[in-house]
């Protein structure tokens, strides 16, 4: 398995990032996301949107995968966001990570970050009209708490 960190890949274009997921060799991959905001230092409403932004990017990485996992970290915590998952589309794969990478920490990207934020906010409201089904239930469910405060 081969470990990502988004924060690594500063400034790292897709194609680069493409690159990258080929050499690794493998089909699996740790994708860590790091955390942004913690309820101590910001307003809820950051909390909200940092884990509705990393469940609409869970559910992608989820529909490219065959083998998908994560873990839902304490708001309050210091860890990280993990996916894990097993995939050939190496592809969308780099698309998505470049994507994730500009929306939190690349500002010189603001049409395709606006997009990206766009579709999380559709995501999560049609998964609570049930319109669609959520692998990432439990980030939304996290989003949706503090929201809701």
């Amino acid at each position: 398995m081969t470990t990502i960190n988004l924060k690594d890949l500063y400034n790292v274009n897709q194609q680069n990032i493409y690159v990258l997921l080929l050499n690794a060799q493998t089909q699996h991959f740790e994708i860590i996301i790091p955390k942004t905001h913690n309820p101590v230092d910001d307003d809820e409403f950051l909390i909200f949107w940092e884990y509705h932004i990393i469940a609409y990017a869970g559910q992608q990485l989820s529909d490219m995968s065959t083998e998908f996992t994560y873990n839902i970290p304490f708001p309050n915590s210091t860890k990280h966001f993990v996916f894990e998952i097993k995939t050939k589309e190496f592809e969308k794969l780099a698309e998505l990570l470049y994507m994730i990478q500009n929306c939190f920490y690349n500002e010189d990207h603001l049409d395709s970050t606006i997009d990206f934020q766009f579709k999380a906010s559709q995501y999560f409201n049609d998964a609570f009209d049930n319109k669609i089904e959520s692998a990432t239930w439990g980030l939304l469910a996290s989003a949706n708490n503090f929201l809701s405060e």
